[in-house]
């Protein structure tokens, strides 16, 4: 058998030959050297399009894409048996390229080698790996631009891939150096931790927990990630995000600790209240400082005043309770000597964090030996406490005794742990005071008169004690409080009037917060810090008593509340150090017992006390609760902006969340526009008209403007203050606003905007309020930082497109211009086209591609040299054959842009022809695009009916008489059919020619 003879298979097994030629494989035997095609099977006379005949007359190069050089050369190879697997690109009978892979093996036929080779079709395969190739790269864009950590990480504790953000986050220098990283020891505090946040649950988790960065910091992370399997069931990989919450869980630890501090005062402030036993005081003393405090000794001394003595109470070291009776009582030292003295001397807590210094200037030291004996000089060895805190018990502003906490670290304390032992303590002086009260009932030594009514004296005060301490117990608002011990009081005490009188927050103004009798009218009334009794009380914190209130020469001469008022008493309310208002007490003049006796005095007095440490607590607990409450304002706005990237929808929730937790009764978004140089309003609530809804402020304005030139925070307390601002002032007149406060709101140091906030009634907000509006504010900027990227992102895009269709036309109009004997031709055949596709009900999807292919249908003829383009006359055959190939040209100038590859059918095919006698590929029928076969009745109608130099316009009927004879030969009949139908309505949205 040689190349040039036929090919047949004579095989004695007719079994073999029928498996041939009804295999569903496509099979080709092929000569190796010449590569002619020896014999194909059905299979393959169906797929390229080719009868046996056909095939027997066919090279391989001629449906081989490739060079004859390199097509011989994977011949050989295949010969050999170097490979046996190769990808062509095959070209079918119809012209269309398809990818294929051929499985070539050399088989031997009537003693010539032939090469076997089974043909497959690859070609969706590789049009789907393409694809998918570009899906990888935008998901990879995408992957490198989240702000939050990405990563895939096996089972066992490899990283997979991870995000920039994740390598920023964990400190480390690259990508590559954290995919080394062995997750379960480098990012991990222990092997157990990481144990326990893999559990395969099937479901998408969201948890949080702490990591480790490349530096050993810790880091808290909320992880939302899921397991992926594969077929079986089995762990492949786990993926998820990764955000940085470690100040959100700082803080909420913070919290939490402050929670379980106030709880422990809490429940110390019911204990002691209800105690009249010293020993209990004592315990519950300790109990209460070993739980908020870290230390290593708790002394607790009494000091008796009469004989300047300091006498050792209670004490507790290392775990158990000192025996303080082998402590014996010491004199007051004398000024700059012992700690202890000094606290007692001056009435000042003392903070030390270098005790061992201050025992230097110390007369007397008590120290156990080895032998549990008490001596008076320190050993060389001796553990020597580092820090202490030393406070005083104060009742009436006189000390009755001391609290020292002492530690064996350095720096052991600071002023939070001050605050809460001196809080314990003001407790602790009240207690004792109640137990001495309570001991002096049960030990006094009088006659039987003086004996009854000190101890009918006593248990009054002690039941009106007891009875305001058992109300107050659980109360938690100041509104609930007040008139319980108003109640209370008005019970024990024949008064007529009795106020709480209450600094406000702004520390320059006391309020009545709660009154009977002839100030009851006058709740709510304001006035100067430094005005009346209670300013003067204020200043000297020490209880004032006057027979004569209504011509004191303190008093508040404009208040007709107190002219009737003759005895009265006015102590302050204080909680440790703090000063909270003052406490009055007053009868009217005239009265039968118009002064107040010592027992009542100490009653009130102590009953201020009271009410200081409980209001000292609600107030704890209110803000505890408040600030609770902002923590999960900010995690609300924070969900709202993960979920929405509708700006107007985000800012309308972030401002109705500042309304709420600010208490101001409007709030505005100004948006910056740089180019303008102006703010413009977004969003707004709580306003009642719509005039600010028209605002726009220029950057010279003295309140927004100034607040984003320096951004800082504007305020505006007055109207007097924006009386020369014409528009702001009628706002705030028709909105009946007194305060306004504006805030810049700044993303990664650019202006945003500002947000306003307003308030109808004056009011001085403190630096936490400021705090926490500023806050908002930096969630607003990023709100409006989010919306903006996207909105840019999506109007590139769009800018993209539009210069892409304004360079096609601007391609087309090029083309019309150089051919001037065919100027418009491109416009209008592209008007004809896009309205016959439509007839013809093509989606406006593939209409789009129509238009770029229509504008473009001559694009090739920029190939053509001018002077066969623009020749007058009829060209040369070979002239011909080069403006024949301006379709191809065509092809290689558009085929390489991705954005007109799906516009290439027209420009590339609308020469070809129903019959297969077009070019450049000679198909025919249903082979040739739809929108070419479209285009080429177009093109021809307007060729025609146009003038040229060498002819005139045909006239529209004979133009149509010569499309119609031609239908079925030159052009599709259904499209001639619509083509006919569309001419012959009335002319709405074309220009056809009549």
């Amino acid at each position: 058998m040689t190349d040039t003879g036929s090919f047949s298979l004579n095989t004695p097994e007719d079994l073999l030959h029928g498996i041939f030629e009804n295999h569903v494989a496509v099979i080709l035997l092929i000569a190796p050297e010449s590569g002619r095609i020896l014999g194909a099977n059905k299979a393959a006379e169906k797929f390229y399009g080719y009868t046996l005949a056909e095939f027997k007359n066919l090279n391989a190069s001629d449906i081989n894409m490739l060079t004859h050089e390199r097509a011989l050369k994977e011949r050989m190879f295949a010969v050999e048996g170097e490979r046996n697997n190769f990808i062509f690109p095959h070209k079918l009978a119809n012209g269309e390229v398809r990818t294929v892979e051929a499985q070539t093996s050399p088989i031997t036929v009537g003693g010539e080698k032939v090469l076997f080779c089974i043909i497959n079709d690859i070609t969706a395969y590789k049009d789907a790996e393409k694809v998918q190739h570009q899906s990888l790269e935008q998901y990879q864009a995408l992957f490198n631009r989240m702000m939050d950590g990405v990563y895939r990480s096996t089972h066992e504790g490899k990283f997979l891939d991870v995000n920039p953000a994740m390598v920023k986050m964990f400190g480390y220098a690259s990508r590559e150096e954290m995919l080394n990283a062995d997750i379960k020891k480098e990012l991990y505090f222990s092997a157990e931790e990481r144990g326990s946040h893999i559990l395969d649950t099937g479901q998408e988790e969201t948890e949080v927990y702490r990591m480790r960065r490349k530096d050993g910091t810790e880091i808290w992370v909320e992880d939302h990630g899921y397991y992926i399997h594969d077929e079986h069931g089995n762990i492949v990989f786990h993926e998820g995000t990764l955000r940085d919450v470690t100040e959100r869980k700082r803080a909420q630890s913070l919290w939490n600790k402050y929670t379980e501090q106030l709880q422990v005062i809490y429940q110390a402030s019911l204990k002691l209240n209800a105690s009249l036993e010293k020993q209990h005081v004592y315990e519950v003393t300790y109990e209460s400082i070993s739980k908020l405090i870290p230390c290593n000794t708790i002394l607790i001394s009494s000091f008796e005043r009469r004989t300047s003595m300091i006498t050792m109470s209670f004490g507790w070291h290392d775990g158990k309770q000192m025996d303080v009776s082998k402590y014996p009582s010491i004199p007051l030292e004398p000024e700059g000597k012992g700690v202890q003295s000094e606290v007692i001397r001056t009435g000042e807590p003392l903070l030390l964090n270098d005790y061992q210094e201050r025992l230097k200037n110390t007369n007397t030291v008590y120290h156990f030996d080895t032998n549990d004996n008490i001596v008076t000089s320190l050993p060389q060895d001796a553990e020597i406490p580092q820090s202490a805190l030393i406070v005083p018990m104060t009742i009436e502003k006189q000390v009755i005794g001391t609290i020292q906490v002492f530690s064996y670290q350095t720096y052991a304390y600071g002023e939070s742990h001050l605050h809460l032992l001196n809080t314990i303590a003001s407790q602790t002086a009240v207690a004792l005071i109640n137990s001495d009260l309570f001991r002096q009932f049960q030990h006094e030594n009088l006659e039987r008169k003086q004996v009854e009514v000190s101890l009918l004296s006593r248990t009054r005060e002690l039941e009106t004690l007891f009875s305001i301490s058992s109300r107050i117990s659980f109360l938690q608002t100041e509104t609930e409080l007040l008139p319980q011990i108003l109640e209370g009081l008005e019970r024990a005490i024949e008064a007529d009037t009795i106020a709480i009188i209450l600094v406000e927050p702004d520390q320059t103004h006391l309020n009545i917060s709660s009154a009977s009798g002839e100030l009851a009218p006058y709740i709510g009334y304001k006035f100067g810090i430094d005005q009346g009794i209670g300013g003067a009380i204020l200043k000297s914190r020490h209880i004032y008593q006057t027979e004569d209130l209504s011509n004191d020469p303190v008093r508040l001469k404009d208040m007709d509340g107190i002219k009737n008022m003759g005895a009265a008493i006015i102590t302050p309310i204080l909680a440790g150090d703090f000063l909270l208002g003052v406490l009055l007490v007053a009868r009217k003049k005239g009265a039968n017992k118009n002064s107040f006796t010592s027992q009542i005095t100490r009653l009130i007095i102590t009953v201020s006390e009271l009410l200081g440490n409980a209001i000292n607590r609600v107030r704890l607990h209110t803000e505890t609760l408040r600030r609770l409450d902002h923590l999960q304002t900010l995690r609300a706005v924070d969900q709202a902006i993960a979920s929405s990237l509708d700006l107007r929808i985000t800012l309308n929730i972030l401002l109705k969340h500042t309304i709420t937790q600010l208490g101001v009764d409007a709030a505005s978004v100004f948006l910056f526009h740089p180019y303008q140089q102006t703010l413009q309003f977004f969003a707004g609530q709580g306003f009642r008209t719509a005039m600010i809804e028209n605002a726009e402020i220029c950057l010279n304005d003295r309140f927004a403007g100034r607040c984003v030139m320096e951004r800082r925070i504007i305020q505006v307390f007055e109207r007097g203050e924006i009386a020369d601002n014409i528009q702001f002032t009628r706002l705030w007149a028709q909105e009946n606003f007194v305060n306004y406060i504006c805030v810049p709101l700044i993303a990664k140091g650019e202006v945003k905007g500002v947000l306003e906030v307003y308030r109808r009634s004056h009011y001085a907000p403190d630096s936490e309020w400021l705090d926490f509006l500023d806050t908002l504010a930096g969630q607003a900027a990023i709100t409006i930082d989010n919306a903006q990227m996207f909105d840019n992102l999506q109007k590139a895009n769009m800018d993209l497109a539009i210069a892409y269709d304004a360079t096609i036309e601007g391609w087309s109009r090029a083309l019309d211009l150089r051919d001037r004997e065919t100027e418009g031709h491109t416009q209008r055949v592209t008007e004809l086209t896009l309205t016959l596709a439509k007839t013809m009900g093509i989606s406006d999807k593939d209409i789009l591609h129509i238009r770029r292919g229509a504008l473009l249908h001559d694009i090739g003829k920029m190939g053509i040299p001018d002077h066969i383009l623009l020749k007058k006359g009829a060209l040369t055959p070979k002239e011909w054959k080069i403006m024949r190939s301006h379709p191809t040209l065509a092809l290689e100038m558009l085929h390489p842009i991705k954005y007109l590859q799906q516009a290439l059918d027209i420009p590339y095919l609308h020469h070809e022809r129903w019959n297969g006698s077009g070019y450049p590929r000679g198909l025919k029928g249903e082979q040739i695009p739809l929108a070419a076969r479209i285009f080429a009745i177009i093109d021809v109608y307007d060729a025609l009916t146009s003038s040229r130099p060498y002819r005139r316009a045909w006239s529209k009927k004979r133009t149509l008489t010569y499309i119609k004879e031609r239908s079925g030969t030159e052009f599709d009949p259904d499209v001639v059919d619509a083509f006919l139908k569309m001419i012959e309505e009335p002319v709405k949205k074309t220009n056809l020619r009549r």
